[in-house]
């Protein structure tokens, strides 16, 4: 889809989430394997939703079952950081807003894929005969595979881009895999990231329209 439709997908997304009502749920970043935090999860309305890196997994659901887990890692050591957040996003207790975006994204025009796209919803690359507007409803419950979508890049990338604010995703791409990454910090006082970015593009050979960057 064209840039246009990319944002309003984000908005149609955000209004879905938005239209929930009262905040349900609560996340939480632990940094410890999953496969450990797993562990600590039994008997709790609460699920990892976030497979973020070898160090970091984030958890979500109940408030209350949450803040049980809080307490159950920060007992075994393990650093974690409550989530500035409304809702548990990736889990059921959002479900609602999927029919609300489905509606929507039927009106939208989607073509098939052009490129190399690697999901993480599905931790892996897209083979091209996906249902891409089921994949972005299914993306509302369903957990982060981050970790699993890095470790399938390797061999096909040169260099990853962080767009957005800060620089957390670049720092989990760090502790995953071995490839370059540049962070943008969109929306940062400087332009550093983003002269960095296009700097190693145009190092490896991408086309850089140099107008632009007046």
């Amino acid at each position: 889809f064209d840039a246009a439709t990319l944002l309003r997908i984000a908005e149609l997304r955000g209004e879905a989430m938005a239209e929930l009502g009262s905040p349900t749920g609560a996340m939480l970043a632990v940094a410890a394997p999953w496969q450990q935090v797993q562990k600590i999860l039994d008997g709790k309305a609460a699920t990892i939703v976030g497979f973020n890196s070898p160090r970091q997994t984030v958890v979500a659901g109940d408030a209350g079952h949450v803040a049980e887990v809080a307490q159950a890692a920060e007992s075994r050591g393990w650093r974690v950081t409550m989530l500035p957040v409304s809702r548990a996003f990736h889990t059921p207790l959002v479900a609602a807003a999927v029919p609300v975006l489905a509606e929507e994204l039927a009106n939208l025009t989607f073509a098939p894929l052009q490129r190399h796209v690697v999901s993480t919803i599905l931790g892996e690359s897209l083979c091209g005969g996906e249902d891409l507007r089921e994949l972005l409803c299914r993306q509302v419950t369903s957990p982060v595979r981050f970790m699993a979508a890095l470790m399938a890049l390797p061999g096909s990338v040169d260099l990853l881009i962080e767009a957005g604010p800060g620089r957390v995703l670049s720092g989990l791409v760090g502790e995953t895999v071995d490839l370059p990454v540049v962070s943008l910090d969109a929306g940062g006082d400087s332009l550093r990231g983003l002269l960095q970015g296009v700097g190693a593009a145009f190092a490896l050979g991408a086309p850089v329209r140099h107008d632009d960057l007046a």
